[in-house]
């Protein structure tokens, strides 16, 4: 198994714990990642988010389809 494959199968374990809509702290958390690559995957695409004000909200979906390396939800 490989590095990014042992962190996707940990992250998809312990996103059970997160709410429905996620904020990008919780996404980094979840994925072990820092706030430039965070922000880096919502701005590319990869994980779909949506803006209010001037915060990302993250569907939980997006992230499990993410995870999955499936379609942007």
């Amino acid at each position: 198994m490989t590095k990014a494959e042992a962190i996707k199968t940990r992250a998809h374990k312990s996103i059970k714990k997160y709410p429905d809509v996620l904020t990008v702290v919780d996404l980094q958390q979840i994925l072990s990642i820092g706030e430039y690559a965070a922000y880096k995957l919502i701005r590319e695409g990869a994980i779909y988010a949506v803006t209010i004000g001037n915060t990302y909200r993250i569907p939980k979906l997006a992230v499990e389809n993410y995870l999955r390396g499936g379609v942007v939800a």
